[in-house]
């Protein structure tokens, strides 16, 4: 069966005062995203000169990685989520064709997904696929994606 591309590809980022925490968070969204048997996507830790925080990204640009992740973001959502972002779908977009879900840590950290609602969050970003790239367009595509 023919898959049609509805997201380019999905960024995940963490910022969070370990290391250790850090890796935790992407390491569990790289498990979202794979088989068990495949190899571990590689999760890049920002070294930064202020140790007040580490940074860390987690890049899915494989369609099966793709497709595999967001639909388990949609089903640990839960409709509640699913629903509310379906109904205000400006408030996840930026000018482009990027959709951001933040999602609470300590949540992410214990294997669910929440909307965030402080600023502890891990930041989801998803690359719609959508042409031709208008913002009806993007808008459409990201309503379906949460059916």
């Amino acid at each position: 069966m023919a898959h049609i591309k509805t997201v380019h590809n999905v960024r995940m980022r963490a910022i969070t005062s370990s290391e250790m925490q850090t890796r935790a968070l992407l390491a569990h969204a790289s498990t979202m995203a794979r088989k068990s048997d495949e190899t571990a996507i590689p999760i890049v830790i920002v070294d930064d000169d202020d140790d007040r925080y580490i940074e860390g990204q987690v890049w899915f640009e494989r369609q099966p990685e793709v497709r595999k992740f967001v639909a388990v973001l949609r089903e640990e959502l839960g409709a509640d989520a699913c629903n509310y972002i379906r109904e205000n779908p400006t408030r996840f977009l930026d000018t482009g064709s990027h959709c951001f879900i933040l999602l609470d840590v300590e949540a992410f950290a214990n294997g669910k997904c929440v909307l965030a609602t402080s600023s502890q969050s891990v930041s989801v970003r998803l690359n719609i696929a959508a042409w031709p790239p208008r913002r009806e367009n993007v808008i459409k595509v990201l309503q379906s994606l949460f059916y």
